[in-house]
């Protein structure tokens, strides 16, 4: 898993990152990393350097920009661990203006649940309202 992980993180900042920086873009998805001690509760995540590097050459978490005081919701938690990760991020180009909203839902409004056994997955829906703000 980790060679994946590295190897997307890896083609994001060689091939990704200088072809978009310069228009509106999002990244958005399932990464399987994160920032140390902020995505997770330890320092466990591979990649995480390189997803740093994406932040330091100007590309933007949406949620942190919205939320700039809280700590971001887990997106996934480990069935053996029991640890809240969130591995899901949307990411903005630096000429993107900011999202109007970003929110990671566990259930719909009725109260149906979106993850866990016999769900469609086992990740939160990660919802970006692309509006500028």
């Amino acid at each position: 898993m980790e060679r994946r992980v590295a190897s997307l993180v890896k083609y994001l900042l060689r091939e990704v990152e200088p072809a978009l920086r310069d228009r509106s873009a999002l990244l958005c998805g399932d990464l399987n990393t994160g920032l140390h001690y902020r995505d997770e509760l330890g320092a466990t995540f591979e990649c995480a350097e390189q997803l740093a590097a994406l932040y330091e050459q100007g590309w933007r978490d949406a949620w942190i920009e919205r939320n700039p005081r809280s700590r971001p919701p887990a997106s996934w938690w480990s069935p053996q661990a029991k640890c809240p990760y969130r591995l899901d991020h949307a990411i903005l180009s630096p000429a993107s203006p900011k999202a109007k909203d970003v929110a990671y839902r566990t259930a719909l409004d009725d109260g149906t649940l979106l993850t866990g056994v016999g769900r469609c997955s086992d990740h939160a829906a990660l919802v970006v309202d692309l509006r500028p703000a």
